[in-house]
């Protein structure tokens, strides 16, 4: 064989070999390159987490200290329903025996409506209207007097109603106060 020939078929069996690990380098690098970027975003996606969890780790502790003061509550209550326990039976013996204040029972009645005033000059009508009205206030049981007023606002007719109209718009301009 020649030695020339054998040379220049090492030479190109050594470039071969060159190219092939060339070759292979320049995969490994690209594998290398997607798995580094891979890795970037898994470690983003670990800090976003982080930071997640960080949120609730802090709403966990608040929790925790809400229900801590509740905790610390708690002897309180349960002192305060011993003290209502022991008072139960001496309320129930209480009522039991009668000894409790018991509201007085009124049926309820229907109270007649007293009759509207329209503008009669009788010194008796007038008197007739006041006494009707005193009474339905007291059957009413209507004891504030601003209600009063009221109440027999709606019990005026024809010109009285006219002249009431008149005076409450006075009231409500503050020209004039009415005491009651």
């Amino acid at each position: 064989m020649d030695l020339n020939a054998s040379h220049i078929t090492e030479v190109v069996d050594h470039k071969k070999s060159t190219k092939q690990r060339l070759d292979a380098f320049d995969g490994q690098s690209t594998r290398s390159c997607v798995a580094v970027e891979t890795l970037e975003e898994k470690v983003k996606i670990a800090k976003a987490d982080i930071r997640e969890l960080n949120i609730q780790l802090d709403e966990s502790w608040m929790m925790c200290a809400a229900m801590t003061d509740v905790v610390a509550l708690l002897p309180d209550l349960r002192e305060e329903m011993e003290v209502i326990r022991l008072q139960l039976p001496i309320l129930q013996r209480i009522v039991g025996n009668g000894q409790a204040p018991t509201q007085e029972y009124t049926p309820r009645l229907k109270i007649p409506e007293p009759c509207t005033y329209d503008r009669a000059h009788d010194a008796k009508e007038v008197e007739n209207f006041l006494f009707d009205m005193e009474q339905y206030f007291l059957a009413a049981n209507i004891e504030n007097g601003t209600r009063r007023v009221t109440t027999a606002a709606m019990y005026l007719g024809r010109d009285a109603k006219l002249w009431w109209r008149t005076k409450y718009a006075d009231i409500q301009a503050n020209k004039v106060q009415i005491d009651t």
